[in-house]
This record gives structure tokens, C-alpha cells and sequence, in this order.
């Protein structure tokens, strides 16, 4: 293993492909696919091409909060107002609904199956896997949450140990109460879980293109750790230092792989950075341009000068980072779509 330290880093700017006026929710595609479909407030689905926006002609009922979906080629799964709802994601066409709390949906490799997690009770969730074609349940499992009302987070891992994409990768997440990752593994008709690490302080948060390397948060020292992944269980090839983000209020709890070597991670100031995954050491920040850091009172008030990013939330949506801005009381956020090959070619313009 390595020890990690930080250093200071650049700064370096991107032009956003798209800036759109209101919140506009990232569908989550799976691993390597790179289309990317956003849901308009209003439940409009558009899918960005070449830089511009796409209507796809239909909606979806977009409920309160943040939006649970999956993209996999030309099915796409969203937790809609009135429940889960499997469609055609170019024409909108709609193959099945199900009922229930479903709280994160994430498809298989081949699309041929969508797991999900239902919440049953405050500590308790199912585990569900379903067929795409028509919403049968294939095979499910009940499970207690460890965490109680913990956030969840479905991943199909590239590398697996068995064959056809049967397995899935559940993180679980209740900030001071734990974190944790379990392979999940379809057998006959049941859900079969395995802990990934040997304690409940660490979750695997990212994976390589590849899917042959992972980064983990460890939640107790406070530091990012590197992995080697074979389809059965992390090894930890690196240790980051637990001072990496002391500058800038913390970690920011979000991660995407960039490359096999490259990663791009948040700070608790909601700034991004690159991130050197076989050193763990941050690389240069990324800016976007028309949107700088500015000083943190004017969304939280009070007099302090410290400087922020303007995004509150970052996701990965296929080939494109999706970010919306804070929003001060009684005015609308701003959308900002930037592609992710203009970022690595930015950081590699570099020198990172």
C-alpha cells in the first residue's frame, strides 16, 4: 500500500454544453452507456445530442425530491408519483408499472433484469429482482437495513463472479449511524448477500470503466481508499490521506471515474476536483465557465468570505456531468450539462 498526501492544484475551466433554466434530474445510465436522458420539472423527458437538447416527446410523473431511474439502452425505469414504471426510453411506450416505496432501481448489464429495493419498514428493505420484459419477480430477498432509513444505491459491477449479470452491488449509507457495500447475487429464486468489507465503516462509491478498479470511502479515519476488483471482494491497493479535504470543508461525498487512472471527486465546499486514483491526491479543480466560486453567505447567510462552488448537486448521466446550482429563497436553480470528454480532454490539456 501507498500513503497519499495533498498538494496545491490549478485550476482549470470548461465551457458548459448546456445551461438550462430550473432543475432538470440526471437518469442514471448504466457503467459504459453513454446516453443521457434529463427530466424537466414538469416531467418532460429530453435526451442531449451533439450538445443540444432532444424532446423525446413523452413525460413522466416526477415526484417530490431527488428522481430514482435507470437508463440501459432503450429501457429506462423511473419511480414515478404512483409507483415504478419500466418504458421505452425513445418513444415513452410503457411495458409495466409496480406499486410500493421503491427507493433505487438499477438495471443489468444486458437489460434483461431490473433490481430494486422496495422499503418495507423504517430498518427494513426487499430486495427485488425483476424481469424487464413484464415486471415478474425473478427473485427476492428481505433484508434489514443496518443504517435505519439509510440512503441506497444499486450499481451493476462490470466484473462479476458468475455469469449472465446476475449480481448487483448494494450500497447503503446513514452517515454517523454506518456505511456499508454488499454483493448481491441472484440464486434461483432468492437474493444471496455478501459484505464487501469486514466492517460497516466502508462503502465502495465509485468504479473504473473497466470495473476492475473501485474507490471507497472509509468513513471512520475519514479518507478515500483505492481497490483492485476481481467480481468477490475489494483489495485495498492505496490509502489516502485523511487530511486530503481539510481545506475545503471536508469531503463532498460524491465521486465518477473519469479513466482507469483519473477520477473526479467533490469537497464539502462543493467544489470539484480531479483525483489521481493510484496516489489519491487531488489534481486540479475544475471550474465551469460562468460559474465561479463565490463567497458562502450569500446562500447561507451570515458574513463569512469563505468561497463555495455554486452546484449543490453533481451527477453522472452517461456521457455528460449534469449540476444544478443553489438556488437563494424564492428564485429557481440552474441546470448546467457538461460533457464528460471535454473535461478529460481539459485535465489531460493540463497535465494531470
Amino acid at each position: 500500500m501507498i500513503s497519499a498526501t495533498a498538494s496545491p492544484a490549478p485550476v482549470l475551466s470548461c465551457a458548459p454544453a448546456l445551461v438550462l433554466p430550473g432543475d432538470h434530474a440526471a437518469i442514471r445510465t448504466v457503467t459504459d452507456d453513454d446516453r443521457s436522458l434529463l427530466v424537466a420539472p414538469g416531467g418532460t423527458v429530453a435526451e442531449v445530442v451533439a450538445g443540444q437538447l432532444t424532446p423525446l416527446g413523452y413525460a413522466v410523473s416526477r415526484p417530490e425530491g431527488p428522481l430514482h431511474a435507470s437508463l440501459r439502452g432503450d429501457v429506462v425505469a423511473v419511480v414515478e408519483s404512483d409507483g415504478l414504471r419500466c418504458r421505452n426510453a425513445t418513444t415513452g411506450v410503457a411495458l409495466w408499472r409496480r406499486t410500493g416505496m421503491i427507493e433505487e432501481v438499477a438495471f443489468t448489464l444486458d437489460a434483461s433484469l431490473l433490481w430494486a429495493v422496495e422499503r418495507v419498514a423504517p430498518e427494513h428493505i426487499r430486495l427485488l429482482c425483476l424481469a424487464t420484459a413484464d415486471g415478474a419477480v425473478v427473485a427476492e430477498q428481505d433484508m434489514m437495513d443496518p443504517f435505519f432509513g439509510s440512503t441506497t444505491r444499486l450499481v451493476a459491477p462490470r466484473v462479476t463472479s458468475t455469469p449472465d449479470s446476475e449480481q448487483m452491488v448494494l450500497e447503503l449509507g446513514g452517515g454517523q449511524d454506518g456505511i456499508g457495500s454488499w454483493l448481491l447475487t441472484r440464486v434461483n429464486g432468492d437474493v444471496a448477500s455478501t459484505e464487501l468489507f469486514p466492517r460497516q465503516e466502508r462503502v465502495v462509491t465509485a468504479w473504473s470503466p473497466s470495473g476492475r478498479r473501485a474507490l471507497a470511502w472509509d468513513n471512520t479515519e475519514q479518507r478515500y481508499l483505492a481497490c483492485d476488483w476481481a467480481g468477490v471482494s475489494p483489495e485495498v491497493t492505496a490509502v489516502g490521506d485523511d487530511d486530503t479535504f481539510d481545506a475545503h470543508e471536508g469531503v463532498g461525498y460524491w465521486e465518477t471515474f473519469l479513466t482507469e487512472d483519473l477520477a473526479l471527486v467533490q469537497s464539502g465546499d462543493d467544489r470539484l476536483w480531479a483525483f489521481v486514483v493510484d496516489s489519491l491526491r487531488l489534481g486540479p479543480e475544475l471550474e465551469l465557465d460562468g460559474f465561479p466560486p463565490f463567497p458562502s453567505r450569500r446562500i447561507f447567510g451570515g458574513s463569512s468570505e469563505a468561497l463555495m462552488a455554486p452546484f449543490k448537486t453533481v451527477r453522472r448521466c452517461g456521457g455528460q456531468l449534469v449540476l444544478t446550482t443553489w438556488a437563494p429563497l424564492g428564485t429557481e436553480p440552474t441546470t448546467v450539462v457538461v460533457a464528460v470528454a471535454t473535461v478529460r480532454k481539459a485535465i489531460a490539456e493540463q497535465g494531470a
